[in-house]
């Protein structure tokens, strides 16, 4: 190879790139709906926890109040905290279970240390905040702190 060149194996992966920004950017009503449902969520902790282990996942996602089936979710790290992400619909789980049609959620965070929220462990920890209202067009705001 020529020094200067591309290497051959970098150039399938920016054409898949390239491909998969082209369909999205020349299709404006996959990212108008991705921008329809919008929460920006703010995750801190109390106090900094001896035990815990700064690579630990927090979940970060939307309910419905009274739910625990994630209408919308991002992990973060533990050592992320202090974090605020938004969240927004094309972030599902589940396709069946969005945010579009919703009119309340609730934002929990959850550190998981088994790593699998669905798996309590001993040091887990969780916050809920209060009850949001959304709509189409509009950027919710919620702050979630995780208890000791």
């Amino acid at each position: 190879m020529k020094s200067g060149g591309i290497k051959s194996a970098f150039v399938p992966k920016v054409s898949l790139l390239a491909l998969a920004l082209t369909a999205v950017l020349s299709s404006p009503s996959v990212l108008a709906e991705a921008l329809q449902y919008q929460i920006e969520v703010r995750v801190t902790q109390v106090g900094p926890d001896t035990a815990a282990d700064p690579d630990w996942p927090v979940y970060i996602y939307a309910a419905v109040p009274g739910s625990r089936v994630p209408l919308s979710s991002i992990r973060v790290s533990l050592k992320e905290l202090p974090i605020t992400v938004t969240l927004n619909e094309t972030m599902y789980v589940l396709p069946q279970f969005t945010l579009k049609g919703v009119e309340q959620v609730e934002l929990v965070a959850k550190l998981s240390t088994s790593g699998d929220p669905h798996k309590p462990g001993k040091y887990d920890r969780a916050g809920r905040s209060q009850v949001v209202a959304i709509a189409p067009g509009n950027v919710a705001r919620a702050e979630v702190v995780l208890q000791p």
